[in-house]
């Protein structure tokens, strides 16, 4: 499972994936074809948030889930 995540910031690639969340993901030589969708649930966000602290050494800015844009990529 992959996430992206934009913070507070409604950014043009979070607007375009609202409009549609079929994505692509390049990960070295490979893509994939995967479906955003937006993080809704708090406790997802606070899995996400430790997982994030635990790679950078601190917390994502905002951490209200109804505040921040998280999408988790799936198998579409």
């Amino acid at each position: 499972m992959y996430y992206v995540h934009a913070g507070a910031n409604r950014s043009t690639w979070v607007e375009n994936m609202e409009a549609d969340p079929r994505v692509r993901l390049r990960a070295d030589d490979s893509i994939y074809e995967l479906v955003a969708s937006r993080v809704e649930a708090q406790e997802e966000f606070d899995r996400f948030s430790d997982a994030y602290e635990q790679k950078y050494g601190r917390r994502p800015r905002n951490e209200n889930v109804a505040e921040a844009y998280l999408f988790r990529l799936g198998a579409r």
